[in-house]
């Protein structure tokens, strides 16, 4: 079982497998300090898609050539975040990542049913992974950014989501919610129902 971020990098990279990662409006220092370390420790290649000139302008900022990175043009925001949508579609990259841009334009891209890169009837939510130390384990936070006033259905659908995301990076979940107090005893058995053995 993973319990930090450190054990989750060693697993990355002991799996032999590295995907590639398309940033929308990448133009950002901090998503490039970030794309920049996630490439010098093996984890991932990145496909930097918006400006050219801003980007290649922090790149340089953080000792980096642009000659070595894969940056893609884009006419604006809304076009970024196209162009990666559509690298996801057709597999030329694995996982789209949101950089210097509205969430809303970001969203707009990928949930295009068009593009299927959302199962039809599936619930998209958002998580955040942070390590406690002091107990030397992750947490997950679910779901602050896109589900505001969730139904009770969808809080099941989005501990669904949770607990799948969990085991993909080899965690043991164990749920803590909020919801309507004639609903606790309903969701409790569906949350149980999901534990492994």
């Amino acid at each position: 079982m993973i319990h930090n971020f450190q054990e989750m990098m060693d697993a990355v990279k002991q799996s032999g497998v590295k995907k590639k990662v398309a940033i929308a409006a990448a133009q950002d220092i901090d998503v490039l300090t970030c794309a920049l370390a996630a490439r010098n420790a093996d984890l991932a290649d990145f496909v930097l898609v918006g400006d050219r000139l801003k980007i290649s302008g922090i790149l340089s900022e953080l000792g980096e050539s642009a000659e070595t990175w894969t940056i893609v043009e884009s006419k604006n925001d809304m076009d970024s975040a196209e162009i990666v949508a559509s690298m996801i579609q057709n597999h030329e990259a694995d996982l789209p990542m949101k950089g210097l841009l509205q969430t809303s334009q970001f969203l707009k891209a990928i949930l295009n049913k068009e593009r299927g890169l959302v199962a039809p009837k599936a619930l998209l939510s958002q998580a955040t992974v942070v390590e406690y130390a002091q107990e030397n384990r992750l947490m997950l936070i679910t779901d602050c950014a896109i589900n505001i006033a969730p139904t009770f259905e969808e809080k099941v659908q989005i501990t669904q989501n949770a607990v799948a995301f969990c085991h993909a990076w080899e965690s043991k979940p164990h749920a803590s919610r909020s919801s309507h107090p004639s609903k606790k005893s309903n969701l409790r058995s569906k949350v149980r129902s999901m534990r492994p053995s």
